[in-house]
């Protein structure tokens, strides 16, 4: 499997935050798009509305203008955490792809199976790294693969505003509430070897007054270190 590296250099890979993409053969790619587009519309409809990475038009779009919309309403004291997953395709477990897929995704799944049963050999050079987990970036699989193994966790939060980008989150509501949600998800990810990635995360205060501002911002950063806060913001 070739590998197009997009750091610079393997040299100082110690040091560094490598994620290679999986370039594959163009006979699996086509056979994958081929397998993979009957089903859309399946997927799409298990996903929806929290998940729009996967058969959505104008998926980006459709995230924004859910936030945007959350942001009209009329409100007290809310706010909005913006969630990232750390390495994210590279590190959910492919048992639990496997078995996702076999759940949802039966027709194609001896495939799938094929793709993802056992170890990907990833060469550089003279450079080898054998890939056990994760889904292959560069598959047309991985982001459906992805979306069908996190959908457990994504489709049961409870929050005025739960929208999702693939591995990018955004939760909305009463401060508590989310804080709880969030923690919720962070032990549901890590139940399928995903991890938060706080120093990627925001907090958005949205109508705090200056003291509840601080209390707020304190009770988030004690669960998420490194957290960014913005400026509030006044609707």
């Amino acid at each position: 499997m070739v590998i197009h590296q997009l750091t610079s250099g393997l040299s100082s890979m110690a040091g560094r935050d490598l994620r290679p993409i999986a370039v594959g053969c163009t006979y699996r790619r086509l056979v994958a798009k081929v397998c993979l587009r009957p089903f859309i519309p399946r997927l799409r409809e298990l996903f929806l509305p929290s998940q729009v990475g996967v058969g959505t038009p104008l998926e980006c779009d459709a995230a924004v203008q859910g936030t945007c919309y959350f942001m009209d309403q009329p409100h007290n004291e809310k706010v909005i955490l913006k969630l990232d997953v750390k390495n994210a395709f590279n590190s959910i477990r492919r048992d639990t792809v496997l078995q996702e897929a076999q759940k949802h995704l039966p027709e194609i799944y001896p495939f799938i199976w094929d793709c993802y049963s056992s170890k990907t050999s990833l060469f550089h050079g003279n450079f080898s790294l054998d890939l056990a987990t994760g889904v292959q970036q560069g598959d047309p699989l991985g982001p459906a693969l992805f979306a069908l193994v996190i959908h457990e966790v994504t489709s049961t939060i409870k929050a005025d505003l739960n929208i999702w980008y693939l591995d990018d989150g955004c939760i909305g509501g009463e401060p508590q509430t989310v804080l709880t949600t969030a923690s919720m998800i962070r032990d549901g990810l890590s139940a399928i070897g995903l991890e938060i990635n706080n120093s990627n995360c925001e907090l958005l205060l949205i109508n705090h007054t200056d003291i509840n501002m601080s209390q707020t911002s304190k009770l988030f950063q004690d669960q998420f270190p490194s957290l960014s806060i913005p400026d509030p913001i006044h609707c």
